[in-house]
């Protein structure tokens, strides 16, 4: 079995996933061997472009095509037919997706890849002793594949069986390579030669969801860094890394380590509002280190900008501008902030600077409604001014 087959065949499902309802795609393939009509299927935007070429892949195998191309072949077909079948359920596909499976499996028998499917098939059909036994096939076929055991996860994840899934993990994670502890002494595990970087990443990442999910967060703090150091590009696993830096320290005391997640997953996710916005507010707490408030200003902006959740970043931008003496920019987010939040903290925020604005130009009724209208949200100092003015 060979890594990179996993890898193109998660590819291939995703793509079909985001552009199966594109229209526009040919329903005949324009390909002339087997192994460039696989590439087409890998490539395609759309199910009936996915059928075509996988179903010309087929057709055109010879005798002089390798074990992979034939055997990617009829996986392919099959694994579209099963997408089919999972958007609508068509019976009469069982057992075309079956033969094919099993084809594949006959062509090249060291490849875990069909009963993978064949255990995603079952799966569609709720025949859970079908799914196991497909596991255990592949298990059979490569007893010390770590991806057998990272599916088999997700499969328990589904029905809700966590501590199902966290086994299958661990094996997953002593076939990495490793150690191991048993009968009182550690000792050294060979690793899946199969797995890639991107498949160890994976791993981590599962496993790492399911501690978070258990509140063992130090377990998932180190799986999450496990899973970057073998997928720097893995976007999500530096936003719970960060999350979980914020919920450990006080006052967001690790603001380094916090912001250089975030940072990361900005740039690997620049319309993630929530980045945005947890980065501010680790700015926000930590001024005396990062002094430069129109950074923390940008960042809450965009963070409302780009998720309607934080239109409280408008007031919160508008208060450092306004005590930075930048007092028509801060009205007009604090504007923004009431138009935009229901957050009560936020709106009496946004309404205490807004009736800084209209005291600037002395009109007293805008400020003294203003003044009123952010003390009815709870915002003590103008319930303190108010106390100081007469009436």
């Amino acid at each position: 079995m060979k890594s990179l087959s996993l890898i193109l065949m998660f590819v291939f499902f995703y793509s079909l996933a985001v552009h199966a309802q594109q229209a526009g795609s040919a329903t005949t393939a324009n390909c002339t061997t087997a192994s460039e009509c696989i590439s087409m299927a890998l490539q395609a935007r759309s199910l009936e472009a996915a059928l075509a070429a996988s179903e010309s892949a087929v057709k055109l195998l010879t005798a002089k095509d390798d074990i992979d191309t034939k055997r990617m072949a009829y996986q392919i077909r099959a694994e579209t037919y099963l997408y089919q079948f999972k958007k609508g359920s068509d019976k009469t596909l069982i057992s075309k997706i079956e033969n094919d499976f099993q084809k594949a499996s006959s062509i090249d028998p060291g490849s875990i890849l069909p009963f993978l499917g064949l255990a995603s098939l079952y799966e569609q059909q709720k025949q859970e002793m079908m799914v196991m036994e497909s596991f255990q096939q592949a298990s059979k076929v490569d007893p010390r594949s770590s991806m057998v055991y990272l599916m088999r996860s997700k499969y328990w994840l589904r029905q809700a069986k966590k501590d199902s899934a966290l086994k299958d993990l661990d094996i997953a994670v002593e076939f990495l390579g490793g150690t191991k502890y048993k009968d009182g002494a550690y000792t050294i595990t060979s690793g899946d030669p199969n797995s890639s970087d991107k498949d160890k990443a994976n791993i981590f990442y599962a496993r790492a969801e399911i501690f978070m999910d258990m509140e063992q967060n130090d377990k998932a703090l180190a799986d999450f860094s496990k899973a970057i150091k073998y997928d720097p590009e893995k976007s999500n696993a530096y936003w719970y890394r960060a999350k979980l830096l914020i919920a450990a320290s006080a006052q967001y005391s690790n603001a380094e380590a916090i912001i250089a997640d975030l940072d990361k997953v900005i740039q690997l996710s620049p319309n993630f509002g929530s980045a945005y916005y947890w980065k501010a507010q680790a700015l926000l707490a930590n001024q005396n280190k990062y002094p430069d408030y129109t950074v923390t200003v940008n960042h809450l902006v965009k963070a409302a900008e780009l998720d309607a959740d934080f239109g409280d970043g408008y007031a919160y931008a508008a208060h450092l501008l306004l005590i930075n003496d930048r007092t028509d920019e801060a009205f007009k987010l604090a504007n923004l902030a009431v138009t935009n939040t229901k957050k009560q903290v936020a709106l009496g925020l946004a309404h205490y600077v807004i009736a800084y604005y209209y005291s600037g130009l002395r009109d007293r009724d805008n400020m003294m409604r203003n003044f009123r209208k952010a003390a009815e949200y709870g915002h003590e100092e103008s319930r303190e001014l108010l106390k100081k003015m007469k009436p």
